[in-house]
């Protein structure tokens, strides 16, 4: 009787709106309430404030980004204080996080309930380990999750040249999301995507004299890749990659390395399964793009807890779209995983606990992309007529 009723899912979908606001500015509330609030939020600031003095971003062990970030930052700096970025980004950030998620949940769904799922996934991601350990922090991932959403928005409606172009921009601010670039690969779209990698390696080189040396640059690099200060034993339990577990865990390191090389095997098979596939639909790009995400950072030498954050939107997507219970069932536990401590705190809150639930995480979501991509083999796709990669738009 209620599905009959017109009106019913906008006045619910409202109701979620309202909640998701009350839960937003409860959050924002929280951030500020915390001692260490801004962590890696002032190393960034004052990056910029370093650019307007003429000293080397660089010299800040902490500031890890490409230069045009530190131009970026440098015009925060120069109009607003610290205590003002730091409370406009407690709030700015899980506004992006949840209009992210409103946002995928629209385009996933397409009908008249998608702002309630959308709501109530805000609230649950909001109130879930990712988000509660990651907002405080300030870090610049947490504001790639709407750039996620976009990025796979364009991807869905066919819009390459626009991806491309969000892309490029992420890539220059922090090259987190570079693993979504496959999905240009199982696409062909091979010149938007050299477009979008030379310009972001261009205004890098180009800004970088303004901002610091080459070889400060370089030692960045290296220093990321190596797991940047979050590595050892005290250390490593920040640190939610498999490396990372096994520092601190004292797994053995043989049987981690073996692990990862599972991981990479694992990952490489689903994509060149999707680039040789007749047709590619977009549920498919999504689980390949995200499952390659999820794998670089497990396998990787470095995963902090904002970057499972920004695996939500392409989760999302893929569990609400995709043919495959299995999937869905695999990312929905995944998803349990992800908010184990706010809703079951008497199973455990210390940090050990949650180093090994987000690589859980990381693995069960992993697991569901995979799943997901392997059942969306021949729905109808991009590349269904015409010649592979012939897409109307690029």
């Amino acid at each position: 009787m209620l599905a009959g009723v017109a009106w019913l899912p906008y006045v619910v979908g409202a109701g979620a709106v309202l909640a998701t606001v009350v839960v937003v500015v409860s959050r924002a509330h929280g951030t500020m309430g915390n001692p260490l609030v801004g962590l890696d939020l002032r190393p960034e600031y004052l990056a910029g404030k370093a650019v307007g003095s003429g000293h080397s971003v660089y010299a800040d062990p902490h500031f890890v980004y490409p230069p045009p970030a530190a131009l970026l930052w440098a015009v925060v700096a120069h109009l607003m204080s610290y205590h003002s970025a730091e409370v406009a980004t407690a709030y700015i950030q899980p506004v992006l996080v949840s209009a992210a998620l409103f946002g995928v949940s629209s385009m996933a769904l397409e009908n008249r309930w998608s702002t309630t799922v959308g709501g109530l996934l805000s609230i649950l991601a909001l109130k879930g380990d990712f988000a509660v350990n990651s907002l405080w922090l300030e870090n610049t991932s947490v504001f790639l999750v709407p750039a996620v959403a976009l990025l796979l928005f364009c991807m869905v409606k066919n819009r390459w040249g626009w991806a491309a172009a969000v892309l490029c921009v992420t890539l220059v601010v922090k090259p987190l999301l570079a693993p979504f670039a496959v999905a240009f690969v199982i696409v062909r779209k091979w010149k938007v995507l050299g477009a979008a990698l030379a310009v972001a390696a261009f205004s890098s080189l180009a800004t970088l004299p303004l901002v610091g040396t080459f070889s400060q640059l370089r030692h960045v690099v290296r220093s990321v890749a190596g797991g940047s200060d979050l590595v050892g034993f005290a250390a490593a339990v920040y640190n939610y990659s498999l490396r990372g577990i096994g520092q601190h865990q004292h797994v053995n390191t043989a049987l981690i390395d073996l692990v990862r090389a599972a991981i990479v095997a694992l990952v490489v098979i689903v994509i060149v399964r999707a680039w040789r596939s007749k047709t590619v639909h977009p549920s498919r790009i999504v689980a390949v793009a995200t499952a390659l995400y999820l794998g670089v950072i497990m396998a990787g030498s470095l995963a902090e807890v904002h970057y499972e954050l920004v695996a939500l939107p392409g989760l999302v997507f893929v569990g609400l779209t995709t043919r495959s219970q299995a999937a869905r069932w695999t990312l929905a536990g995944a998803g349990l995983l992800a908010a184990f401590s706010s809703y079951y705190a008497h199973f455990g809150g210390s940090n050990d606990a949650e180093q090994i639930r987000a690589v859980l995480f990381e693995m069960t979501a992993l697991v569901g992309c995979v799943i997901a991509s392997w059942g969306q083999a021949e729905q109808p796709a991009f590349r269904d007529t015409g010649p592979v990669g012939s897409a109307a738009h690029s």
